[in-house]
């Protein structure tokens, strides 16, 4: 038979397991699906808008859009609020896609063009039936038949698109957390 005056032994708090940091990066399945996602929806939408409207900088507004998408979309799939460090690694990935998809479109172009033999004798014919045939297009076309001209400056113009497309997509990644990442009150796994 028990004691009842039996003092109960000291209870301990069980410490709870902390839980892993959020790793944003290649090895998290979800921040790669959503980057991809995010810039997938960005790319067509801003290809479809600058075609639209004729303005090239709704593809640069595209390429901010990608790191606040690919932000939003892993807080709301995760319910993770990242912070702003967090959401530039996650807006790099995502500009790293939407580089990859404008230099898939950019080789598909470059192959069709220079698959038609004399290609810039036919854009000049073109150019100039239109009345559109300006001394800058000209310099353009000049270039286009000078494969090394044209090798220099597809090289140059891919190392240019890979740095604006990588750093306005972090840039919006870090907007994206600041709009919808943790709060500074708020704590942190």
């Amino acid at each position: 038979m028990p004691a009842a005056d039996a003092v109960p032994a000291a209870t301990t708090p069980v410490p709870q397991p902390k839980l892993p940091a959020v790793m944003v990066g290649f090895q998290n399945r979800t921040t790669v699906r959503t980057a991809l996602h995010a810039s997938l929806i960005t790319f067509f939408t801003g290809l479809a808008l600058s075609q639209a409207s004729g303005a090239g900088a709704f593809l640069l507004l595209a390429i901010l859009a990608t790191g606040v998408l690919a932000v939003f979309l892993y807080s709301r799939r995760t319910g993770y609020r990242m912070t702003p460090i967090e959401g530039a690694r996650h807006g790099w990935i995502s500009g790293l896609f939407f580089f990859v998809y404008m230099l898939v479109m950019m080789t598909l172009f470059l192959i069709a063009i220079m698959s038609v033999p004399d290609m810039t004798a036919l854009a000049r014919e073109q150019l100039k039936a239109q009345g559109n045939l300006t001394p800058d297009m000209s310099r353009v076309l000049d270039m286009m038949s000078q494969p090394g001209q044209l090798a220099g400056s597809i090289l140059a113009g891919t190392l240019l698109s890979f740095v604006l497309s990588t750093s306005l997509s972090s840039l919006g990644g870090v907007l994206g957390a600041r709009l919808f990442g943790a709060k500074p009150s708020e704590p942190r796994p």
